[in-house]
């Protein structure tokens, strides 16, 4: 019986452990991710579209919790990018999530337009 007990408590210790590690592997991957997005705006700011990129790609990999702005710049970056169909769906998702109280609302709206104007010439007209 003491057997049980003791194996019972070597794995909740265990258990706790893993779940300490976890926690801190989370919070160096958020760092990270942060890092990253901030390095990517800067990209982007220097019109170095394709770096972006791939600091974005690596940011969602990461699967950390993300601020809903990440949309419109990666949106942006996409378009700049000329990969339309995706650019579209993260304007629209940033949309979504933020609405008319997001801080590049205006923005988004008219890179909206611009994605539409680019996958449908005939609204150019």
């Amino acid at each position: 019986m003491h057997f049980y007990k003791l194996a019972f408590i070597l794995f909740l210790l265990c258990l706790i452990s893993l779940t300490e590690t976890k926690a801190q592997l989370n919070k160096a991957d958020t760092a990270q991710a942060k890092a990253y997005y901030e390095q990517a705006q800067k990209l982007i700011n220097q019109k170095k579209f394709v770096q972006a990129e791939v600091l974005f790609i690596k940011i969602f990999k990461m699967n950390t919790l993300l601020p809903d702005e990440i949309c419109y710049h990666y949106s942006k970056t996409l378009f700049e990018l000329e990969k339309y169909p995706q650019s579209k769906t993260f304007i629209e998702k940033y949309i979504r999530l933020q609405g008319e109280n997001g801080q590049f609302y205006l923005n988004a709206l008219q890179l909206q337009l611009d994605i539409d104007k680019k996958l449908d010439p005939t609204l150019n007209q």
